[in-house]
């Protein structure tokens, strides 16, 4: 098993010389908080900070925090079949997306999405599948690159949503996995709108760089490998975390969340995470399903400049 070092992992945002203030929290010990998803090891919560002062926002529908240089916005909303979603994805997208021009941080980073049911419906009624067609009408006529972002499952009937934008000010890069297909270019079979994200998205500001990467799970191309196969798909996974790393080679990994799609695999998935991901400490483990049916297991994080 892989512990985090302690019960909160905090990330830090690139940005200027100012005190660093608390941008957004994941409470990982209660299911429901911003995730819908059941806590099954480490850190039990995960705080993003940002150089200060942050302030409390409310823009409708959406709750969160800003800094001079970052706006973090999230929100529930409850949701049970498939055309409702497409619908709600896209409304909530498009304000999402609109908050963030009209304030100012015009520059999306990330994006946090937990979808009820999933994998729920038959070909493209698939709640994930429609959540892609609403989130891809969103970004239609969008003028800039896509952002990172990951898409797992909640639990509870509710639609999770949450975005990190930044302020010009912040240099940031998008970035593709040599080893995969670029996710907004997946051929038809996977659904009527292909899913829009980056792999990883890069922050810099002065010496300080931030490498978020996406959800990443044992894809090449654009097909699952090692169907039913925990260890074989943990490997995978970490060949395409390697290839994402290899763009810069000078950061470490900070903190890490590993997604499980079957709690009863938990013993094997630690097992597999001590071998394969040793420098990878702060690794927080949820339980939830994943955006296809033939994946067990997905993984996302940061990586920062050592401070030593």
């Amino acid at each position: 098993m892989l512990p985090a070092l302690m019960n909160s992992t905090n990330i830090h945002l690139p940005g200027s010389a100012e005190a660093p203030a608390p941008l957004a929290t994941f409470d990982f010990s209660r299911r429901g908080t911003l995730h819908g998803m059941a806590h099954l090891g480490g850190a039990k919560e995960e705080i993003w900070f940002a150089p200060g002062p942050a302030e409390a926002v409310t823009l409708a529908p959406f709750e969160g925090a800003q800094t001079p240089d970052y706006l973090f916005l999230a929100t529930s909303e409850p949701c049970s079949d498939g055309g409702t979603l497409r619908k709600l994805s896209k409304v909530l997208y498009q304000a999402l997306l609109g908050h963030a021009m009209t304030h100012g941080y015009t520059q999306p980073v990330r994006f946090w999405n937990n979808i009820p049911d999933i994998n729920r419906g038959a070909g493209d009624q698939e709640h994930y599948r429609q959540f892609c067609w609403g989130r891809a009408e969103a970004f239609d006529g969008w003028p800039g690159p896509m952002p990172a972002a990951s898409g797992t499952g909640s639990q509870d009937g509710l639609l999770y949503i949450a975005m990190l934008a930044a302020s010009p000010r912040i240099q940031v890069r998008h970035h593709e996995n040599p080893r995969q297909v670029s996710a907004f270019k997946y051929p038809k079979e996977y659904g009527p709108r292909s899913p829009s994200f980056a792999r990883a998205t890069h922050l810099s500001s002065g010496n300080q760089e931030l490498y978020l990467l996406s959800g990443t799970a044992s894809i090449v191309e654009h097909r699952t490998l090692h169907e039913g196969r925990l260890d074989a798909q943990l490997r995978e996974t970490r060949k395409n975390i390697r290839a994402l790393r290899d763009i810069y080679p000078q950061l470490v990994p900070g903190g890490m969340r590993c997604y499980l799609r079957y709690p009863a695999q938990l013993a094997d998935c630690q097992a597999g995470l001590h071998a394969y991901f040793e420098d990878m400490p702060d690794m927080v483990l949820l339980q939830s399903d994943l955006c296809r049916t033939d994946l067990l297991v997905e993984i996302e994080g940061v990586c920062e400049r050592p401070l030593y």
